[in-house]
């Protein structure tokens, strides 16, 4: 099967970075393994290792592997003469040491390769998610018997133990922002922050503003019609919409939030069809203005914020003992886990000396394929 207009610029496009979206069986793969060929067939004088092609999955790397090493093979019977039958051949011969590997393994390479530079034994065992796991909970079983008489035994007068363990499981990994000093109104300024710039956009929005002063032309209906109650509802906070108050307004749009039934009424309790569709319309959009409102800003940090504040430090103290006890449990096996691997390479890549190694040098391009299925675009 051809590749399409859109694929081929995928595969051609070689002068700039290039993100690919599209849904699952769409040839992602396919085109990954062209664009890997491509390169190759442009650039005589690059060696397989060349080129870094990274996975999310071992299953991911074989296929991909496998795709490349069959292209290969193909690229090898067509090859019109003695010199580039002599290349392609040197290419398949290379594929078992070929870069074609998940971020973790790519990741474990570098770190060999650089390990006085990244300060570890070159040695080092990976542990896999299960190992990783199985001996993180062994960690966590030793630091929480013997917390007894430790301050951070308090946590457990709160908090279910269930939720505790999962919180340190969460971070035991990667870095921990430093605690505040006065964490609560931390949080208070960043709602606050955060609420201010939604609202000023809200206010400086036109067809928001139209339906919130929108006004039936024919008087307000009465009875039993099915959209009075939500309208009823939206005039007790209209004019706290307008205000330029972030917790009148906020408060506001968090109750519009919850508005029901703001498809029903009856044309002649409002005067008419195209009445009856603007009320709709307008507290249609008030709703979904305060959807956005709770799903991107939320409530303001209220009593039950302020309380678990008062716990930080002690969660800060346990977690350091659990990231402490994780780090020398590993040390003792001479192992990294997925996380080290990830920290341990941005970290080494830091180095000035190190990157240059690699950029342009050593890894020509690099190319990722998630297989994930975003199902947010085809080609086009």
């Amino acid at each position: 099967m051809q590749p399409t207009k859109a694929q081929h610029r995928a595969i051609d496009t070689h002068d700039r970075n290039l993100i690919v979206m599209a849904g699952a069986g769409s040839g992602k793969t396919r085109v990954l393994v062209e664009r890997y060929i491509k390169l190759l067939t442009d650039h005589p004088d690059w060696s397989l290792n060349a080129l870094v092609a990274i996975t999310f999955t071992q299953k991911a790397a074989q296929e991909m592997r496998e795709r490349v090493r069959q292209t290969l093979q193909k690229a090898l019977q067509d090859a019109p003469d003695e010199e580039k039958q002599i290349r392609w051949a040197g290419r398949i011969a290379a594929m078992d040491s070929a870069r074609i590997d998940t971020i973790h393994a790519l990741c474990a390479s570098i770190l060999r390769a650089n390990a006085a530079e990244a300060n570890i034994d070159p040695g080092f065992t990976v542990l896999d998610e299960t190992e990783a796991a199985i001996l993180l909970d062994d960690v966590i079983d030793d630091v929480l018997r013997g917390l007894r008489d430790h301050e951070s035994a308090a946590l457990f007068s709160e908090y279910e133990a269930k939720a505790i363990r999962d919180a340190l499981k969460t971070f035991a990994y990667g870095e921990i922002v430093p605690l505040n000093d006065h964490p609560f109104e931390a949080w208070q300024q960043q709602w606050r922050t955060n609420a201010e710039h939604f609202l000023r956009a809200l206010r400086d929005d036109p067809e928001f503003l139209d339906s919130v002063r929108w006004q039936p032309s024919h008087p307000y209906p009465l009875g039993d019609d099915k959209l009075a109650p939500a309208w009823r509802t939206f005039l007790l906070h209209r004019d706290d919409l307008l205000a330029e108050d972030v917790d009148r307004q906020g408060t506001a749009l968090a109750r519009l939030a919850e508005l029901k039934n703001v498809h029903l009424g009856k044309a002649d309790g409002w005067g008419g069809k195209s009445e009856v569709e603007a009320a709709r319309a307008a507290l249609k959009l008030s709703r979904q203005c305060g959807e956005e409102f709770v799903k991107q800003v939320g409530s303001p940090p209220d009593a039950l914020d302020e309380r678990a504040a008062t716990f930080l430090p002690l969660w800060l103290s346990l977690i350091e003992q659990v990231r402490e006890a994780y780090r020398l449990a590993k040390a003792d096996r001479g192992a990294l886990d997925f996380d080290d691997l990830e920290n341990g390479t941005r970290r080494l890549l830091q180095n000035p000396d190190v990157a240059a190694r690699y950029r342009g040098t050593e890894f020509k391009q690099v190319l990722v394929d998630e297989f994930q299925d975003t199902n947010r675009a085809q080609w086009e």
